[in-house]
């Protein structure tokens, strides 16, 4: 059958692209932490740029300007714990999109992809809470804007949207 032979193909590169991604986001870690960092990182940026397919610079669109604060709470007398909490009024779903960055003609990803799937691997966990309705199946208003981001960038950590609401 044609469509589960594709079907293969696909998952078989899928599961190839996470790999290689995972190896790729480990050693830039890993240079990061013992601090040799530059040259080997943008060399390894360099080669995802070059497999990265160039983009219709027409489909551009400036980002628009948020605004943002940042805060630093002092909790207890005794035992100290310090918050850092950032604020910001921003299209949610912007910050779950993949926009691809150039950097003298060269396709980079930006530094917050890269930083998002670093602190996968940390002890230093950030969320976010997208509220939708409760029809699992259904994908009406903000539910289907975030499926169609989620479907427009391949996703290396995670199942994708369809397999992980089974």
């Amino acid at each position: 059958n044609v469509t589960d032979y594709w079907d293969h193909k696909i998952s078989t590169l899928k599961e190839t692209q996470k790999r290689e991604f995972h190896e790729w986001v480990m050693k830039v870690h890993e240079d990061y932490q013992s601090g040799t960092g530059s040259p080997g990182y943008l060399q390894r940026v360099r080669a995802l740029s070059e497999a990265t397919p160039m983009d219709n610079d027409s489909d551009w669109t400036p980002q628009p300007q948020r605004m943002e604060e940042s805060f630093t709470i002092h909790l207890g007398s005794q035992l100290k714990l310090m918050h850092n909490l950032r604020l910001l009024s921003a299209d949610v779903l912007d910050l779950c999109r993949h926009k691809l960055n150039k950097v003298g003609g060269i396709v980079v990803p930006q530094p917050q992809r890269l930083q998002t799937a670093i602190s996968l691997y940390s002890n230093n966990l950030s969320g976010l809470v997208l509220l939708v309705d409760n029809r699992i199946n259904s994908y009406t208003g903000i539910k289907r804007e975030f499926a169609a981001v989620c479907q427009m960038s391949t996703e290396f950590h995670f199942e994708d949207i369809d397999q992980a609401l089974e």
